[in-house]
C-alpha cells in the first residue's frame, strides 16, 4: 500500500514538471523588453552581441595588435630611468639578504635560548630529586638561572 501511493505520488511530480516544460517560454529571454541604455550585450553570445559590436571590431583589433607589438615597459626607460631601477632593485635585494641575516641570526639566538632554559630545567629537576631524597644541601639551593647555561 505505501509503495503504490509513493509510485503515485513520483508519478504526478514526473507528470506535472513535464507540463511545465512543455509551455513555450513567454518571450525571449535574449531580448529585452525595453531597450535599456548603453547595452552592450556582453552577457552571451548571440548575434544581437555580434551586431552590437561590430562597429568597434577594427579598432579593437588595432588597438590589441598595438599592444602586442609593443615591448615590456621596462626596456623603453631611458638611461636615466634605467639606472635608477637598477638601483632601487639592487637597495630592494640587498634589504631582503640583510632581512634574512638578522631573521637567521634571530633563529640561531632563539634555539640557544631554548636549549639554555631546557638544561636548567633538567639540572633543577635533578636538584628537586635529590632534595626529595633528603639530601638538605639540594633542598637549601637556589634555583638554576638559565644564563647560566647560555653558551
Amino acid at each position: 500500500m505505501k509503495a503504490t501511493f509513493l509510485a503515485a505520488s513520483a508519478l504526478l511530480l514526473c507528470a506535472t514538471a513535464a507540463g511545465a516544460q512543455t509551455s513555450p517560454p513567454a518571450a525571449d529571454p535574449g531580448q529585452p523588453g525595453t531597450p535599456l541604455e548603453q547595452d552592450r550585450g556582453y552577457d552571451k553570445p548571440s548575434a544581437r552581441t555580434d551586431a552590437i559590436n561590430a562597429p568597434n571590431q577594427a579598432e579593437r583589433a588595432a588597438a590589441n595588435a598595438a599592444v602586442a607589438a609593443r615591448p615590456p615597459s621596462r626596456t623603453d626607460m631611458n638611461p636615466e630611468a634605467q639606472a635608477q631601477y637598477d638601483a632601487d632593485l639592487a637597495a630592494y635585494l640587498t634589504a631582503l639578504r640583510t632581512r634574512r641575516q638578522i631573521a637567521a641570526a634571530d633563529e640561531r639566538l632563539h634555539e640557544r635560548q631554548q636549549r639554555a632554559y631546557a638544561d636548567a630545567m633538567y639540572v633543577w629537576r635533578l636538584q628537586a630529586a635529590d632534595c626529595r631524597a633528603g639530601r638538605r644541601e639540594a633542598c637549601k639551593a637556589p634555583a638554576p638561572d638559565p644564563a647560566d647555561f647560555f653558551e
